[in-house]
């Protein structure tokens, strides 16, 4: 966890009435807020472990309530929670998705209309949800094992990527592999998982030539120079 209390772990929804473009600009104001804050919270929680009633005079714990777009590179995260805060708008009639289980790594995404798949046809599933994902994590798309094992359906780009800054419709890549027969998605029906996971970005440092890159015993080899 770093200074501003970001954590990688289980998406807490919380649902919203229209779709809003996040701010891409922090000010220095807004961050110093955040770092302030964090102090706040530690300063609550040592006092806390020590039995003090109170805090120490400026170390009062702030309710600072800041948006995602007020905090874009910051997302509101539930600190030592493993929750991280994700904004919603569902125009589907489903329910939100939800962990199935305690240690789920997985929420289920599901269809918001009906949909057919034909014999190795591959179809964009709508989900009916608009999310904003922290700067910093992606919404990463699976297949569901019930539905690859027993009926051949599977996310044709597992895994997909929702990225941090998309605002459209979620939508599911799904294809059929079964040779001969159809598949009927129902709304309603589960279609896929999505799995919360927190990215780097690369910073490219350019070398005059491949010999400058560390050696190593593989070297080049690939494309099953291991062995069967």
């Amino acid at each position: 966890m770093d200074i501003y209390g970001w954590s990688e772990g289980n998406i807490k929804m919380e649902e919203t009435k229209e779709v809003v473009k996040p701010k891409r600009v922090v000010s220095e104001e807004t961050k110093e807020k955040l770092r302030q804050a964090q102090k706040n919270r530690w300063a609550k929680i040592n006092a806390e472990k020590e039995n003090k009633e109170e805090v120490a005079p400026g170390n009062e714990l702030k309710d600072l309530t800041l948006t995602n777009q007020e905090v874009y590179e910051n997302p509101p995260v539930e600190a030592g929670s493993g929750i991280v805060h994700v904004k919603v708008y569902n125009e589907s009639k489903n329910e939100l998705p939800k962990y199935a289980t305690l240690g789920s790594a997985g929420i289920d995404l599901r269809s918001k209309e009906f949909n057919m798949l034909n014999p190795n046809q591959a179809v964009l599933v709508k989900t009916g949800l608009f999310v904003e994902i922290p700067a910093g994590y992606e919404l990463q798309i699976r297949s569901k094992s019930g539905l690859a094992l027993n009926h051949g359906i599977v996310v044709l780009n597992s895994p997909g990527t929702i990225d941090s800054d998309y605002r459209g419709e979620i939508g599911v890549i799904l294809i059929n592999y079964h040779p001969t027969t159809k598949y009927i998605i129902k709304a309603g029906d589960k279609i896929a998982q999505a799995v919360l996971s927190k990215v780097e970005q690369i910073s490219w440092k350019n070398v005059e030539s491949v010999k400058d890159l560390q050696e190593t015993e593989r070297a080049d080899g690939g494309f099953g120079s291991t062995g069967k």
